[in-house]
């Protein structure tokens, strides 16, 4: 999912994953935040048994609203 020489994006990835985090706050578009991550990772971490978090950028943050949540729905 991320490159080989770039450590600590993979480290947010995982500890995301491991922490089951709905979200992932990044500004790494070029990496983790972009479609084609979202959907490898979506393949590899279901099949492990685990879910990916969703990447956001600070400005698409999801806001609770009049008592809505901001938790993802399980799959």
């Amino acid at each position: 999912l991320v490159p080989p020489r770039r450590p600590g994006d993979t480290a947010q990835l995982v500890v995301a994953v491991a922490h089951q985090m709905d979200y992932l706050l990044t500004w790494n578009y070029a990496r983790l935040a972009n479609h084609a991550t979202q959907e490898r990772g979506e393949v590899v971490t279901t099949k492990l048994g685990y879910r990916m978090p969703w990447p956001v950028a600070s400005d698409s943050i999801p806001h609770a609203a009049l008592g809505q949540t901001i938790r993802r729905p399980k799959s």
